[in-house]
């Protein structure tokens, strides 16, 4: 079914701007024919009659240099929303899931789709993402992940950046599949493919616009998503379950960098069992998150204004538990408008 929406995309190609944002493939509340993927059944539709203009684009399609699968032999696609009313924030939310996610999962794609409702142009981004980058608790040796602690601490800021720019030559992430040229080569293919909606406005020539965007991700991506935030000076980072990088209760040197983007831009959302917590609040302290550790919230409640560091508690599966679609309150808020 998702695949069927490509079909639509290769369609509109072949007419004029007008004609091409008229026919772009759009979703609606669960009751409609169209419903959005994995919108949940319980969660109500914002506004009855506004629909949201809704792509799927395999990466590949946008620079033959980016893969086709991953590790996995997936091939993932790069989930897009905006809302057809036309009442854009003038900010790009770009979402990067944790290890192994992709942004067509059910969670991921829905914290996307809030993103929109909330006016952003709002892109759930496919990037390299196939191994851990560091364990949950311990050495990680034998882990698989990228950094153990034989390597040291600065393994995990090096790794970042290298999947952030690209590393000509690496067997990890070379320049042609980094975060950086992924989102440049989405923005530009979305400017001709869906003219009406300005995606090129996030632009800067061939780099992004980072006060222009917001970024948010869930473990890994939450983790990456900051440490965008510490090298550029960006419209907001939501991290969930992160960041956490280090071994046991020591960080990463790079948490502790002085951030391009204002700390009060930085929001955090975490689970108090997560195994990572150990390191979680130190991260979030060193980045000058304003505040301290709050009550934690249960499902369905809202953080009260002005907090940042946002936690839950309990749980079969604590580190996960923050992507579900109960605490969409939550998100709603870490994003913001």
């Amino acid at each position: 079914m998702h695949r069927m929406f490509l079909l639509a995309i290769g369609l509109v190609v072949l007419g004029g701007a007008s004609r091409r944002a008229a026919a772009l493939p759009k979703c609606a509340d669960p009751s409609s024919p169209v419903a959005c993927p994995h919108w949940p059944k319980d969660h109500p539709w914002p506004r009855p009659g506004v629909e949201l203009v809704h792509l799927r684009v395999l990466p590949h399609d946008t620079d033959k240099g980016i893969r086709i699968k991953d590790l996995k032999d997936r091939t993932p696609y790069h989930v897009i929303y905006r809302r057809s009313d036309q009442k854009p924030n003038g900010h790009l939310l770009v979402f990067l899931p944790g290890s192994g996610g992709i942004p067509e999962a059910e969670s991921s794609e829905f914290f996307v789709q809030l993103a929109a409702w909330q006016g952003y142009h709002a892109i759930g981004l496919v990037y390299v993402n196939d191994h851990e980058i560091g364990p949950a608790t311990g050495s990680g040796i034998g882990s698989g992940a990228l950094c153990t602690q034989p390597q040291g601490l600065d393994c995990f800021g090096e790794k970042c950046l290298e999947n952030l720019e690209g590393k000509p030559g690496s067997s990890y992430v070379d320049p042609p599949n980094s975060v950086q040229n992924r989102l440049v080569k989405l923005l530009m293919w979305l400017k001709v493919h869906d003219p009406d909606a300005d995606w090129g406005q996030f632009l800067d020539g061939g780099r992004p616009k980072w006060e222009s965007i917001a970024f948010a991700g869930h473990s890994q991506g939450g983790g990456l998503s900051a440490f965008i935030g510490v090298k550029h000076k960006v419209h907001r980072v939501a991290s969930l379950s992160s960041p956490a990088e280090g071994f046991d209760s020591e960080i990463a040197p790079w948490q502790k960098e002085k951030p391009a983007t204002p700390p009060e831009r930085f929001y955090g959302f975490a689970n108090r069992d997560d195994p990572r917590f150990v390191r979680i609040p130190k991260v979030w302290a060193a980045l000058g998150l304003p505040g301290g550790l709050e009550a934690p919230l249960a499902m369905g409640q809202k953080p009260k204004r002005g907090i940042h560091q946002v936690t839950t508690q309990g749980t079969s599966d604590p580190h996960n538990s923050v992507m579900q679609d109960g605490f969409s309150e939550v998100w709603l808020y870490l994003m913001g408008e």
